[in-house]
């Protein structure tokens, strides 16, 4: 491996997060409708997520759908998500989608928050590294990184709304790149979503470390990260 100068990270669901990320009510209200969550569908139904947030042909679909049929995004998701589970009728399908989107909608959490070791594993590359951030937001992520008094520790951001390329897309990671005026020999690439960072990453020919918590992924061909602070003695081991 080259001599690694950066660390660049994806935002939501790598070192920010929401709780309705959470699944544990959208199963516990599947039960009440008589689908059971075994651990092979709720693996099979995680995995989609990633899939679908990935800039998938389905979520382009439906961000152009929302106004034409006058419903949210969230909305369509959960559609799509319910269809994973079973071989549905479009009528079954229409009123699990009310029913669970009614229930998520008046039982979830708004709250967001930084991982507990975020701060701790950014002071201590800071001094060590440059870093930065790729996102597959629609806006920018400045003012919210301000608010969330992190903005410091960044020497770039870039928003894919902003830029105009979605992660897997290599051409979002080659302008961080080339803005930091660096090879991506040089980067590594921090995210939570095996379709989106490490696919976009490794095609952009960075080296991807894959945060995978819960250990989704079987076999994700990269390195593999439980907690964002395992970086402190991954890099210590490669320097």
């Amino acid at each position: 491996m080259n001599k690694i100068t950066t660390v660049l990270f994806d935002f939501d669901g790598t070192l920010f997060h929401h709780n309705y990320d959470n699944d544990d009510h959208y199963w516990k209200f599947l039960k009440t409708l008589d689908i059971h969550g075994t651990p092979e569908l709720k693996l099979q139904t995680e995995i989609w997520t990633h899939y679908y947030f990935a800039n998938s042909p389905e979520i382009q679909e439906d961000k152009k759908n929302v106004k034409a049929l006058s419903t949210s995004m969230f909305h369509l998701f959960n559609r799509r998500k319910i269809a994973q589970l079973d071989n549905f009728n479009e009528q079954t399908l229409d009123q699990l989608t009310e029913k669970v989107t009614h229930y998520l909608d008046h039982n979830l959490s708004g709250d967001s928050y930084l991982g507990e070791d975020v701060i701790e594993t950014l002071t201590w590359l800071k001094p060590k590294y440059k870093t930065g951030l790729i996102t597959n937001r629609a806006h920018p992520v400045n003012e919210h990184l301000d608010t969330l008094n992190i903005s410091q520790f960044f020497d770039s951001a870039y928003a894919a709304g902003e830029v105009g390329f979605w992660k897997p897309s290599p051409k979002i990671f080659e302008r961080a790149l080339a803005e930091l005026k660096i090879t991506p020999q040089e980067a590594l690439y921090v995210g939570d979503n095996h379709f989106a960072d490490v696919a976009g990453a490794r095609d952009a020919n960075m080296t991807p470390i894959l945060l995978d918590p819960k250990g989704t992924f079987e076999d994700p061909g990269c390195t593999v990260i439980h907690k964002i602070s395992d970086l402190i003695p991954l890099l210590k081991n490669l320097d």
